[in-house]
């Protein structure tokens, strides 16, 4: 999702819903991306890790309410 940033106009934030078994924070998850991405524009400024994503019945992740959880 694109966050407004008062410099860039926009940056990254990622939510991200790790594997069963599987735990991650969220530094170690923009490193692995800064290996991974490109640095100028790919990688997430900000990633939150959560348990689930909001999910309606339709089965698509619920992209509404990811932003109403940043205020946007």
């Amino acid at each position: 999702m694109g966050l407004p940033d008062e410099m860039l106009g926009q940056v990254i934030k990622a939510f991200v819903v790790c594997r069963a078994g599987i735990t991650a924070s969220s530094e170690e998850l923009i490193a692995h991306c800064n290996e991974k991405l490109s640095r100028y524009y790919m990688v997430p400024k900000f990633v939150e890790v959560l348990s689930e994503l909001p999910n309606p019945t339709s089965g698509k992740v619920d992209d509404p309410s990811l932003r109403r959880r940043e205020r946007l």
